[in-house]
């Protein structure tokens, strides 16, 4: 004979929520919009955001900023975000996420690590994270 789990806490807390507060579990409520209209605005979103990369790239050609280059010699991968033409991301070198760059201001931002600064500081972080590679 099984015994039943007790649930936990958090379950019953879950549950309640649920329960008092549902939430539609699409994006979108049927009926709201066509078919169409849906593919046109995921299209144009899409688009928007390649002509932002687009123009971000551009604006780097021929006097790419430090913090720019710094990440790619560090292979972080950095790529535009695509949300405006000075707003850039890069691989975070502990790996697991992304951190902000932007060029404009040559700084960095990775929220995940609690760290920002310029080349400076983003080239003490990944020395350190590459340190404590090492050390596994």
């Amino acid at each position: 004979m099984a015994t039943r789990l007790k649930p936990s806490r958090s379950r019953l807390t879950t549950n309640l929520a649920n329960r008092l507060w549902p939430t539609p579990t699409t994006a979108y409520l049927p009926g709201l919009l066509a078919s169409a209209e849906l593919s046109d605005i995921v299209r144009a979103v899409t688009e928007e955001l390649e002509r932002n990369a687009l123009a971000a790239e551009a604006a780097q050609r021929g006097h790419e900023a430090s913090i720019l280059k710094l990440a790619r010699e560090l292979g972080l991968n950095p790529r535009p975000a695509g949300h405006n033409d000075s707003a850039w991301i890069a691989d975070c070198p502990r790996r697991s996420h992304t951190l902000m760059l932007s060029p404009s201001l040559n700084e960095l931002g990775c929220g995940y690590c609690r760290r920002k600064g310029g080349p400076a500081e983003l080239e003490a972080f990944a020395d350190h994270v590459k340190s404590l590679r090492r050390k596994v």
